[in-house]
Formats: C-alpha cells, sequence, structure tokens
C-alpha cells in the first residue's frame, strides 16, 4: 500500500512510538527505531528510520548498505491505524484474506532456501579471495553489497511464509478489533500498542511502501 501523506490525523498520536519493535526497512531488514529530528518553531520533528541508515558504521561492520528515507512518525502510524480501521468497519474482510491466501501459488520455500545457499556459497567464495590478497576491502564491499541485499530481500520472504498462525491468532485479532475504535477515540495509547500487537506480527516500510503482515493471515 502506498502512503497518502495528505490523510487526516491527529496531534495526539505523537504521544508515543506505537510501532517501535514491529517495523522494519523493507530494503535491508534492519529495525526502524525513532528519530528525533530537532525542534523549529516550537514543533518538535520525529521520524521512524532506518537503524542500518542512522549508524552505517555499525551497518557497514554487519555487511549491510542502507540510504532509506525516513518517515514522519505521525504518517506511518497514522498510516497503519487506517489499515486497521478498515479491518473494523469491515470485519468479514479477514474471511476474505484466508480464502485468498488458500489460493496462492504452491509453497516456494524450497525454491528459496536454496537461493539462500547459493547467495551464502557466494559471498563465501568472495570473503575467500579477499583473504588471499585478491582485491582490497572496497572492492569486496562492492562486489557483495548486491548479493547482501539479494540475500535480505530473500531472507524477508521466507519470514513471511513461514510465520506460524494459530487458531487463536483469528481470534485475538478479532477480539482486537472490537476494542480498536474505543482505544483510538481515547487516545489510549497503551491499549492501542497492545492491539497493535495483537493484530500485527510485522511491518516492512520502504521509502513511502508499507508492507503489513497480519497474524490472522
Amino acid at each position: 500500500r502506498r502512503i497518502d501523506y495528505t490523510e487526516k490525523h491527529t496531534a495526539a498520536y505523537a504521544s508515543d512510538w506505537l510501532l517501535l519493535g514491529i517495523c522494519y526497512c523493507r530494503r535491508c531488514g534492519s529495525r526502524l527505531t525513532s528519530v528525533y529530528g530537532g525542534r523549529y518553531k516550537g514543533k518538535t520533528y520525529m521520524y521512524y528510520g532506518c537503524a542500518a541508515e542512522r549508524d552505517k558504521k555499525f551497518a557497514a561492520m554487519r555487511g549491510i548498505s542502507c540510504d532509506v528515507v525516513k518517515i514522519k512518525r505521525d504518517d506511518l502510524e497514522a498510516a497503519v491505524l487506517g489499515e486497521i480501521r478498515k479491518l473494523a468497519l469491515d470485519p468479514a474482510y479477514i474471511e476474505r484474506m484466508k480464502a485468498e491466501k488458500a489460493k496462492e501459488e504452491p509453497d516456494e520455500r524450497p525454491a528459496l532456501r536454496a537461493q539462500l545457499e547459493k547467495l551464502d556459497g557466494q559471498i563465501s567464495r568472495l570473503l575467500d579471495l579477499y583473504a588471499d590478497g585478491a582485491f582490497s576491502v572496497d572492492v569486496l564491499n562492492e562486489k557483495t553489497e548486491r548479493l547482501r541485499e539479494a540475500r535480505q530481500n530473500v531472507q524477508n520472504r521466507l519470514f513471511s511464509l513461514d510465520s506460524v498462525k494459530s487458531p487463536s491468532d483469528e481470534e485475538n485479532a478479532r477480539k482486537a478489533l472490537l476494542s480498536f475504535s474505543d482505544a483510538v477515540n481515547s487516545f489510549d495509547k497503551p491499549r492501542l500498542k497492545m492491539l497493535i500487537r495483537a493484530l500485527i506480527s510485522r511491518i516492512e516500510y520502504e521509502d513511502g511502501e508499507l508492507d503489513i503482515y497480519w497474524k490472522f493471515n
């Protein structure tokens, strides 16, 4: 879903970080963390930002490179709450999502695992060549960057396929939806956080694009 930056949301959502711990960068797989952008004319600017993009030195040590642009906290939280609101207004949507899931293509996990093994082998060979003095660390980083990015994309896809859904997930989701509107209207942030986590296992963001992995689907 592409985020609509014109979507209305209130300043009340700025009191807590609703999505920390379940929100990840879709490009590199790192968590999104809180970013304070300073104050201007009495207003504090706050964002969700990729941890790898913020700490490039630490990311480089882990072989990660990322330049995902941070997003305003209010925009991301409002977009996620908007998607939950759609479910609250149309509970039958859960059944439709489950039916669509059942029609999906055959299991692609074996092919993805084989792809992971192949990428790991390619990275390992490059590291061996570097250890033998075949090229410099700059060349190594250049050669491995694309492989690591491809590996992370495959890993993210496997994560979404391997997420086990239990019967209680759907029951908890329905209970959370019943309480959602009340929690929003009362601006009860701790309760909203709890409800979000009852509905969503993982959120991935990249430059205006948002993927939500629901616990019931």
